[in-house]
């Protein structure tokens, strides 16, 4: 019993569509970003936290957005 040869041809293109036409891929994801609650004004701390925090990913912290809350303030990080 013979195979054709039609399977055999479409089975490498098959795989080399999936590596070069599919969905994108993400290589490098960005971490999330991080949100402390600062307490007794100690935003220094939320600070070394979110650096400490964004640095696992080689990337550093900005505040984003600050908040104020009943029990503190929120800061807001991200990661570049």
């Amino acid at each position: 019993m013979r195979m054709p040869a039609l399977p055999l041809i479409l089975l490498p293109l098959a795989a080399c569509s999936s590596l070069f036409g599919g969905e994108p891929q993400v290589v490098n994801p960005a971490p999330p970003g991080v949100s402390y609650r600062v307490i007794n004004q100690d935003a220094a701390a939320a600070d070394r936290r979110a650096q400490d925090y964004c640095g696992r990913y080689g990337k550093t912290a900005k505040t984003q957005k600050t908040d104020a809350a009943s029990d503190g303030t929120i800061v807001e990080y991200s990661c570049s």
